[in-house]
């Protein structure tokens, strides 16, 4: 067992022997989007090389459920918790296809990002499990073409999805719906045509 901070400082945990359950927590501030990051899983002795991770609030219900497999790019996974309700949540990575799972795990705020102004540029770099809200302003008719170029991951030929949010969506939640999305392999242009309400447009970087 163990409390994860919430800072993105990285802790290692192993179950004990094959079977064993691993349980963690932590606390988040109301509205607070997080990434929670597994790398170097390991599962020995699992039928499937993989195990489960559940993640549930202060009342105990589930607030998201994945698998993590030993196979992914650099023996990682990462899950999306965005705009939490305050309160002490609980991560259970359990072995259902028996083993011992261990990993290394970090939990970090997402980075808030620049206000691009219109013809203006900004930057990108991200570490393990880090992602980036950029923001940028248009008038409803506007059209927009928003360039991404020189995406390069480490591994190599990784997926990087940028998602687009309007002004008007709320708080984004990992189930509110993207205004549009896409992943570039190196560069790409997306007109955003017509936009439909003015304000300030969220861009969401997620490798």
């Amino acid at each position: 067992t163990g409390t994860m901070p919430t800072d993105g400082t990285a802790q290692s945990y192993s179950a004990s022997i094959a079977g064993q359950n691993v349980y963690l927590s932590f606390t988040a501030t109301q509205g607070q989007s997080l990434e929670l990051t597994l790398n170097g899983v390991s599962a020995v002795g699992s039928s499937n090389n993989a195990f489960n991770v559940w993640i549930g609030n202060a009342a105990g219900a589930q607030v998201a459920n994945f698998t993590c497999y030993v196979g992914n790019p650099g023996a990682s996974c990462t899950q999306h918790l965005w705009y939490l309700a305050a309160g002490t949540y609980s991560v259970v990575a359990v072995p259902v296809w028996g083993g011992k799972p261990s990993f290394n795990v970090l939990l970090q705020p997402d980075i808030a990002g620049p206000a691009v102004a219109t013809n203006g540029t900004a930057s990108i770099a991200l570490g393990a499990g880090q992602v980036e809200r950029l923001t940028f302003h248009a008038n409803v008719g506007d059209t927009v073409a928003l360039q991404v170029a020189g995406v390069a991951t480490t591994p190599a030929g990784q997926g990087v999805a940028f998602l687009v949010y309007r002004p008007d969506a709320g708080a984004i939640t990992v189930n509110t719906p993207a205004y549009t999305s896409f992943a570039p392999g190196g560069s790409q242009v997306v007109n955003l045509s017509n936009l439909p309400v003015s304000g300030d447009y969220t861009v969401i970087v997620a490798p």
